[in-house]
């Protein structure tokens, strides 16, 4: 079973467990639901996975420049680090049931990809035009399965 069958397979197996769960879902609405989660599930383990990659990124950056953090910022560094390897065991374990990557390879490389893309857009989008043209790009392709409802005002700050 490939990639895209084996999705197919995790959200219908899902959106009938919603459909029984809660008898006034339409069958649309639970699939949603069901793609919406499974979603929602990788990207958190993603992107816990992401963030332990900056901080370490940060420690090697500071100890390449022959800096040490000590004292109560060490402390706070460790604790950190800590929170965020057990925020991506705990995802990890709280999605398994649902996951669509079961293979480490591939949850390595949705996680790199990620990783990449956030470090390319803080390299290049260095002002508000850019970051509109680059969101105004992603708005405007067309998506498989639509899940969520964002819109260009969503990112106004």
């Amino acid at each position: 079973m490939n990639e895209k069958e084996t999705y197919r397979q995790q959200v219908l197996e899902y959106s009938l467990l919603l459909k029984q769960r809660n008898k006034g879902l339409t069958d649309e609405e639970a699939v949603n639901i069901a793609r919406r989660t499974i979603c929602n599930l990788n990207i958190s383990f993603v992107l816990a996975d992401v963030l332990n990659s900056f901080f370490m990124d940060c420690q090697a950056d500071l100890s390449n420049m022959g800096l040490t953090v000590s004292g109560e910022d060490k402390h706070r560094f460790l604790l950190m680090m800590k929170a965020i390897q057990s925020a991506r065991h705990l995802s990890s374990a709280f999605a398994r049931p649902l996951y669509l990557i079961d293979d480490v390879d591939d949850a390595c490389k949705a996680s790199d990809w990620y990783y990449n893309f956030l470090k390319l857009v803080e390299e290049k989008i260095t002002d508000a035009r850019k970051s509109h043209m680059l969101i105004e790009y992603l708005l405007n392709m067309p998506s498989e399965h639509p899940l969520y409802d964002v819109k260009y005002e969503d990112f106004k700050v």
